[in-house]
């Protein structure tokens, strides 16, 4: 009986340690997906487009950095930093920060607060992996009132050409149906590459025709 109960108590322990090494795994193949690494650097360039003139060069580039990782709650979180650059200042300015963890499920999660300074924060989902049964919805509310519910998604892969650079996209689409406000339908647009991170992003406003789009130039490994 004492033989059994050493033996059982080897199996366990064996388990325990192989699924750690699992999930550990699993978190390092997640972030492999959305290219998260301390370092990591993408560089953007900025357009604004609408009805008239479609989309233009705003004189601007975004760089996006990871500078730094930590361990809380058993979460691996990054701290992502964002610099701006008009060409026509030529310096770069700190724009904003904030921090991004990928959750069991392989959806990149970003909190605009240090966790460890404030853990009651809503989640915000950016980017749900390649888990094509989530769905996200959420209420637009502008003035007070209510403008429609935009429904998050992930769509089919697509090839999508990025400043002269052909990527294999996992689009994440947000869209909000026309409605008695609303006269035609408005798009968000994430386009993820695997090992690469956001190649494209594209923005809508509620009112008029007025987008908002950056463009991957270069990133680092």
């Amino acid at each position: 009986m004492k033989n059994y109960l050493k033996i059982t108590a080897v199996v366990t322990m064996l388990c325990l340690i192989s699924c750690d090494k699992e999930d550990d795994s699993t978190k390092t193949e997640q972030e492999d997906l959305f290219n998260l690494k301390v370092g990591r650097n993408w560089v953007y360039k900025n357009y604004n487009g609408d009805s008239l003139q479609n989309i233009r060069f705003s004189n601007s580039f975004d760089s996006v950095v990871l500078t730094d990782k930590f361990t809380f709650e058993n979460k691996n979180y990054f701290k992502r930093e964002t610099f701006y650059k008009n060409l026509n200042i030529g310096s770069w300015q700190w724009r904003s920060v904030n921090y991004i963890y990928v959750n069991p499920k392989g959806h990149l999660i970003t909190f605009g607060k240090d966790p460890r300074e404030d853990n009651d924060q809503k989640e915000h989902t950016i980017h749900p992996g390649v888990d094509k049964d989530f769905i996200h919805n959420e209420e637009v509310i502008f003035g007070g009132e209510s403008y429609g519910t935009v429904v998050y998604k992930l769509e089919a892969n697509r090839t999508i050409n990025v400043e002269g650079t052909d990527y294999l996209s996992y689009p994440f689409v947000g869209r909000l149906q026309p409605n008695e406000k609303i006269p035609k339908e408005r798009i968000t647009e994430y386009h993820y590459a695997k090992g690469i991170g956001m190649v494209k992003e594209v923005l809508a406003a509620i009112y008029g025709d007025a987008t908002w789009e950056r463009h991957l130039v270069s990133y680092s490994n």
